[in-house]
């Protein structure tokens, strides 16, 4: 630019002003891909802190009733059935936690 004269100089400032515009707008696209990233992110860890806390509760239900000494089979079946739906939660929680990172 600076052994540039006349038109070439003209022609040299033209470009680099639609050089500067480009770059401008490449730096909107990059900030609006992270602002939507950023809001992506939190939906998956609001879903996946929903899912950890239901989880969380079932699992808190079950081993409260299963610490008592004296329980039916048919509590203990009912407690188990309870247990399973609480790991199927858990399952739950991982998958939106590995969808997440991956």
């Amino acid at each position: 630019l600076q052994t540039a004269q006349g038109l070439e100089l003209k022609e040299l400032r033209g470009l680099f002003g639609r050089l500067q515009k480009a770059q401008s707008k490449l730096d909107a696209v990059k900030e609006s891909a992270r602002t939507r990233s950023k809001a992506v992110s939190g939906q998956f860890v609001r879903a996946a802190s929903e899912a950890i806390r239901k989880a969380e509760s079932k699992v808190a239900t079950v081993s409260a009733e299963a610490a008592k000494r004296e329980l039916t089979a048919e509590r203990l079946e009912e407690l188990t059935k309870e247990a399973r739906s609480g790991l199927a939660l858990v399952v739950a929680a991982s998958q939106i936690l590995a969808k997440e990172q991956g």
